[in-house]
């Protein structure tokens, strides 16, 4: 999972495969999820020697604050962000899963530094939001994190539920349609 929390000029779905792996072997594959369908979709790939746009505009545009999924074909790498966190970007969460980033301003601002802290934030009594979800690059699955119980609970061991600005969540929504934060 990559978020693109930074300004950093990014607005089509190439430029990051371009800009991970510019022949394709550390990173192949751009998906970006789209929570009207519950599905994530082929945003670039790699492939006869350049890195494409796949579909229409609005599958391959990114901006600040796009959750991205990346294809790595084999192994592992570091890829280190630059630019500048110019302001927090706004999710319209739908029902059923959501893929958000924790925005900079916002964690900093209301201290979000667990889970429970998140979820209490876009939900306080779990009737918009309900759990909270990280994904593991190793089981390459979804675990939670923190759910609501009666109130808010991290789950897990404190290297899982602690959260920081710019990190990828999926959070479920039982019902509505809301702006957050």
């Amino acid at each position: 999972m990559l978020d693109l929390f930074m300004n950093s000029g990014f607005s089509q779905a190439q430029q990051v495969g371009q800009a991970l792996s510019s022949d394709g072997s550390r990173c192949d594959r751009v998906y970006k999820w789209f929570s009207t369908t519950q599905r994530w979709i082929i945003a670039a790939k790699y492939e006869n020697g350049g890195w494409e746009n796949v579909g229409t505009s609005s599958v391959y545009s990114v901006s600040e604050s796009t959750p991205l999924r990346v294809n790595i074909p084999s192994g592992s790498f570091t890829y280190t962000r630059t630019g500048s966190v110019d302001s927090d970007a706004h999710f319209t969460l739908r029902p059923n899963y959501n893929i958000i980033t924790l925005p900079p301003n916002h964690a900093q601002a209301d201290n979000i530094t667990e889970a429970r802290h998140l979820g209490q934030d876009i939900s306080s009594n779990g009737s918009q939001c309900n759990a909270i979800y990280r994904w593991s690059a190793s089981s390459q699955s979804w675990t939670l994190i923190a759910q609501y119980s009666g109130g808010w609970q991290n789950v897990g061991s404190a290297s899982q539920y602690a959260v920081k600005p710019g990190q990828v969540f999926r959070v479920n929504v039982p019902s509505g349609t809301f702006t957050w934060p």
